[in-house]
């Protein structure tokens, strides 16, 4: 019996002796394996606070290049550039170790090292990312980001003097507009004197004259060769006036009304770009335009009432003259020098333009008038001769800019002057006869589609010579080539 408890009692000692032994390092592996996840706990730690400097640098380094952007930039204009794809690395995250055998520690991971291909911020979604390059380590020597695209002159501006570009060789424009303008004028005349101050007929008279004129013109435009292109403008004009005038012959207001249509003046042009904008040099284009007497002139007028024999006074001199009509015409070939300046300040195109038009000498028919004593007083026989005269030359400028809303919406502004001198028969200069059109407009081109452009302006005269206000609007169609107007091509 005392031997069975004395084995009892070493057996239990025994298996409290193993259980101790075994205890030990299981306890030990537990310490260690937490104190391992603690360390890669601090280790990911410690990378996340790295990346999240890393993003605040980028930040501010993309908010210094805005900056420099918008200060480099013309007109103080800020264009945002676009973001710098490229591939950063994302950091591994930290994994748990296996437990290591009890006699050892596992090892801290290492920090993620910083990739020398990030320099900016991360890509757009749905923007491709781009390769990353050693080149762009630094945004120093990183490629300046392009300006956003502002090209004003792609907006098919149908006139050159007001910013727009020549055609490309073969490319052919079709224009259509529609002109109406509006003009009065109130002032103490002698009796007949209507357009010319070559009709000189001796009875005062008071008058108020209101005249209003509308003209389509078809425009052609083609490009001959490079920086070459040829221009062609048929008008057609209808016309009307109302005069009222108080006379000492006639107790009562004498209302007269004349109208008149018909072909107006054509014209024809060459124009040529020597110069192309570079640095400070505008665009320069230089123009050379001829005019065509086709239009009914005054002088027509004055030879066909010639022709119905001679006036019996003054009263039928100006019956005539009413039932004549009205002209549409100059009646003298023209020819015109211009040179315009372009230069472009985005989204701001700056433009100007002068000229000399010379008129040329022709022999026409005028109106003279004759005299004779009468019962208390004289009277006046008008009749028709033959002079050679010479209209006065006129100089021309025109300033202005537009301005580009969009790609496809622009608007303009300009001041334009006409200076045209005395005019000339047989030698001698005709008194009252100079001519000075000051106006001032406002505008807008509408490019609908690539190819057709809408131009739409309003006038208002500055001068007594100038018409009171001129209301334009413009379709112009641009093709490739004549062969596009074709309708049956293959």
């Amino acid at each position: 019996m005392g031997r069975l408890i004395r084995m009892a009692r070493f057996v239990t000692g025994m298996l409290f002796l193993v259980g101790a032994v075994l205890a030990g390092p299981v306890a030990v592996r537990a310490q260690t394996q937490d104190d391992a996840a603690g360390k890669v706990l601090e280790s990911s730690d410690q990378v996340i606070r790295q990346l999240l400097e890393r993003v605040e640098a980028l930040e501010r380094e993309l908010q210094t290049l805005k900056e420099g952007q918008a200060r480099q930039t013309p007109g103080g204009a800020i264009t945002t550039p676009p973001p710098v794809t490229t591939i950063s690395p994302t950091p591994a995250q930290p994994q748990v170790p296996s437990p290591p055998p009890a006699a050892a520690s596992p090892a801290p991971p290492q920090p993620l090292a910083p990739s020398p291909a990030v320099t900016g911020p991360p890509p757009e979604p749905g923007q491709p990312e781009a390769p990353s390059s050693p080149a762009a380590a630094t945004p120093s020597e990183a490629s300046p980001p392009a300006e956003e695209e502002r090209d004003v002159t792609r907006i098919p501006l149908a006139s050159v003097g007001r910013g727009g570009s020549l055609l490309t060789p073969g490319q052919f424009q079709i224009e259509t507009r529609l002109s109406y303008s509006h003009a009065e004028i109130s002032r103490l005349v002698i009796t007949g004197f209507s357009v010319l101050p070559l009709i000189i007929l001796g009875t005062l008279e008071s008058e108020r004259i209101k005249q209003n004129v509308l003209q389509p013109i078809l425009a052609l435009r083609y490009g001959i060769l490079k920086d070459l292109q040829g221009d062609l403008s048929v008008p057609v004009v209808y016309q009307t006036q109302s005069r009222i005038r108080l006379s000492k012959e006639v107790s009562n207001l004498v209302s007269e009304e004349a109208s008149q249509f018909g072909l107006g003046d054509i014209e024809g042009a060459l124009t040529y770009q020597p110069l192309y904008e570079k640095g400070w040099l505008p665009d320069l284009v230089v123009s050379l335009r001829a005019r065509a007497p086709t239009g009914r002139s005054q002088f027509d007028i004055y030879k066909d009432m010639a022709a119905q024999g001679p006036f019996v006074d003054v009263e039928n001199f100006v019956q005539r003259l009413n039932a004549e009509g009205l002209p549409i015409g100059t009646g003298f070939w023209g020819l015109s020098g211009s040179i315009s300046a372009t230069k472009a300040f985005d989204p701001v195109i700056l433009f100007a333009t002068v000229g000399y038009t010379y008129n040329f000498e022709r022999q026409v028919t005028t109106i003279q008038v004759t005299s004779e004593p009468a019962e208390g007083g004289i009277r006046l026989f008008p009749h028709a001769s033959q002079q050679n005269v010479k209209p006065g030359d006129t100089v021309f400028f025109n300033f202005g800019f537009a301005i580009a809303l969009t790609n496809q919406v622009s608007v303009n502004f300009n001041f334009s002057d006409r200076i045209s001198f005395k005019t000339q028969a047989n030698g001698s200069q005709v008194a009252d006869s100079s001519v000075n059109v000051g106006q001032f407009s406002a505008g807008f081109t509408l490019a609908i589609t690539p190819r057709v452009s809408l131009d739409v302006s309003g006038i208002i005269g500055l001068s007594p010579d100038a018409p009171s206000f001129v209301l334009t609007a413009g379709v112009a169609t641009t093709f490739n080539s004549i062969r596009d107007l074709w309708p049956f091509k293959n």
